[in-house]
């Protein structure tokens, strides 16, 4: 066990200990000072991301705009966060943070997730008639 903490401490700057919280901080992701690199990917990723989600829903014609609304919710929940944050007594921010958590994070993943595995439907049938 000292061995793998030893190549955490070099490899990824893993300052805990062997024990069990030690190593449950690294699986968490709690030892991080510096979030650059998660904050790198998610930019990184965050439109291609979209790109393929809205087209994933125009596969099974539906707006783009369905996926789009995760994008929206969390953005409203990070704004909501920070107020609540700001104002809200400690007992209040814990029940309104669970509540937003529910409502505009697993919600909306559960629908994206419901819609995304849907078959895709051909496209609606045009009209071919060429007007002399």
């Amino acid at each position: 066990m000292a061995e793998l903490c030893a190549g955490l401490e070099k490899v990824c700057g893993f300052p805990g200990t062997c024990e069990p919280q030690g190593v449950l901080d690294l699986c968490a992701g709690q030892f991080a000072d510096n979030y650059f690199a998660d904050n790198e990917f998610a930019l990184a990723t965050a439109l291609p991301l979209l790109a393929v989600g809205v087209r994933r829903m125009h596969d099974i014609n539906r707006s783009g705009w369905w996926f789009g609304g995760v994008y929206l919710a969390g953005i409203v929940s990070r704004l909501l966060n920070s107020i609540l944050m700001e104002y809200a007594s400690p007992e209040t921010y814990v029940w309104m943070k669970i509540t937003l958590g529910i409502v505009l994070g697993w919600i909306p993943l559960l629908v994206m997730v419901f819609l995304c595995c849907q078959k895709s439907q051909p496209a609606p049938a045009t009209q071919t008639r060429i007007v002399e």
